[in-house]
């Protein structure tokens, strides 16, 4: 009986120095990568990496995110009310799981949103059965009568979601889609500081980050790109083993 137990912890500890080394190598590369400005156009390719159609825009869909208000939902419903602008004879369709008679459901209030930004509300359509990309992909397609999928739609959500989200609806026939990734606009004004301006007795030995934009704001950006970079491309690789894309 020793020599099994034995063996089942040596094969244990073998486990957790294997563990704890491929999960420190991979913390060390997360952090050298934050150094860097690839998360960025990791980032950035998967909201432009895939061409889109050229065609006269014939409806605007608008993917949900998290809740509302939040950042990433507003930003994507701001550019579909900027789209609605240049296209004001296209609905716009909200594809976001909720309940579409509840008055402070998260997708009425997207609507909501978007008639404050000037898009009338017989232009807004709900769709609030589908659970992820998928589903609201699938609830569109059936959309009085598959209409859509031989439509011109519009599509707009954040940078991240928006390779799956296009592959997706490829799957499922859409035939023409334009692309419009919700991307943030970047803050224009002077971060440069200097600390002795902004006075306090310093406690303890600290570095002046006042002129350093990179310490103060790049690196956790950077972080940030590859969480969400890292997620995507996970939520890519199951959609393509599931069939979905």
């Amino acid at each position: 009986m020793r020599k099994p137990v034995r063996y089942i912890f040596s094969w244990l500890r073998k486990l957790a120095i294997f563990t704890l080394v491929t999960s420190g190598a991979l913390f060390i590369i997360f952090l050298l990568l934050s150094l860097t400005t690839r998360p960025f156009f990791m980032h950035h390719s998967l909201g432009t990496g895939i061409a889109s159609d050229t065609c006269s825009t014939e409806a605007i869909v608008v993917f949900g995110a998290s809740g509302i208000p939040s950042g990433e939902s507003l930003v994507r419903l701001y550019y579909a009310a900027q789209m609605h602008k240049m296209h004001p004879h296209c609905a716009v369709h909200i594809c976001m799981v909720g309940d579409t008679a509840k008055r402070n459901s998260t997708i009425v209030q997207m609507a909501n949103e978007l008639t404050l930004r000037g898009v009338g509300s017989q232009k807004i359509f709900l769709h609030g059965q589908g659970k992820n990309t998928r589903g609201q992909v699938i609830e569109l397609a059936q959309f009085n009568g598959g209409i859509l999928k031989s439509s011109c739609l519009m599509v707009v959500t954040s940078p991240t979601h928006m390779r799956r989200c296009l592959l997706s609806l490829k799957k499922e026939g859409f035939g023409s889609l334009v692309a419009i990734p919700a991307f943030e606009i970047p803050l224009d004004g002077e971060l440069l500081y200097n600390d002795v301006d902004l006075g306090g007795k310093q406690r303890f030995v600290t570095p002046k980050a006042g002129q350093s934009i990179g310490m103060r704001y790049e690196v956790w950006t950077q972080m940030n790109y590859l969480l969400n970079c890292a997620r995507e491309y996970s939520a890519l690789a199951y959609y393509w083993l599931r069939g979905w894309i």
